[in-house]
C-alpha cells in the first residue's frame, strides 16, 4: 500500500484504533511516530486523532504526557483540549478536566458549550446540581450561552433526582434565552466532540 501510495491518515487512524482498543497503546503511538514513512505529516489532524483515540480507550493519562511533548511542535487548537476534557471526565478525575478548562485559555482558545457541557454532565451524573449552576452561570458570563442539549441534559437529571421545581425553572429559564428544546435528550449523544453534542 505505502508503495503504492494508497495508505490515507484514515488508513493509520484505523490501525491506531486496533493498537488501542486491543490495549497495545504503544503501538498506536509507534504508528503516529512513523508518519513520515507514510508521507503523513505531524500535524493538528493526526495529533487530535491519536489523542482522541488513546482517551477513548481509557488512556487519557498516557495522552495526556504525549500531548505535554507535541504542544510545543504542534500549537493546539480547542479540539484536544476538549478531547481531554471528556477523557478526564470519562475517568471520573472532574478537577483535570477543570484544569484543561483554564488551560485552553492560555492558548487563546475559548471554551465552547461543548467544553462546559461535558463538564456539566458529569456533575449531573453527580447529582451536584450547585456545580452545574455555578458552571451554567460562568457560561454566560463568558459569552458562551448553553444550548438545547445543555439545558435538556441538566433537566431531565433534575426529573430523575425528583427536584421537578427546579425543572420547570430550568425550562422558565431555557425559554427565555429563547433556546428550543431538543427531545433527544443526554443520552442521545454520539461522541466525538460535535457541536450541539455531548460525549456519553
Amino acid at each position: 500500500m505505502n508503495r503504492n501510495h494508497l495508505v490515507a491518515l484514515n488508513t493509520v487512524g484505523k490501525a491506531i484504533k486496533w493498537f488501542s482498543g486491543a490495549r497495545k497503546w504503544e503501538d498506536a503511538v509507534r504508528m503516529f511516530d512513523e508518519l513520515g514513512i507514510f508521507r503523513l505529516e505531524k500535524n493538528s489532524e493526526s495529533m487530535n486523532l491519536l489523542l482522541d483515540t488513546l482517551c477513548k480507550e481509557g488512556y487519557v493519562e498516557q495522552a495526556s504526557a504525549i500531548f505535554l511533548e507535541l504542544k510545543s511542535h504542534i500549537w493546539p487548537n480547542a479540539h484536544p483540549f476538549n478531547i481531554f476534557i471528556h477523557g478526564w471526565c470519562k475517568a471520573n478525575r472532574v478537577d483535570e478536566a477543570l484544569w484543561t478548562l483554564q488551560e485552553m485559555k492560555g492558548y487563546a482558545c475559548h471554551p465552547c458549550v461543548i467544553s462546559y457541557s461535558t463538564i456539566i454532565l458529569f456533575y449531573c451524573r453527580q447529582y451536584n446540581f450547585y456545580k452545574v449552576y455555578e458552571l451554567l452561570d460562568e457560561m454566560e458570563a463568558h459569552g458562551c450561552p448553553p444550548n438545547a442539549v445543555t439545558y435538556t441534559t441538566i433537566t431531565v437529571f433534575l426529573a430523575m433526582s425528583q427536584n421537578f421545581e427546579e425543572a420547570l425553572q430550568l425550562a422558565q429559564r431555557m425559554k427565555s434565552a429563547e433556546c428550543k428544546t431538543d427531545i433527544k435528550g443526554p443520552c442521545s449523544s454520539q461522541g466525538d466532540g460535535n457541536v450541539g453534542t455531548l460525549q456519553a
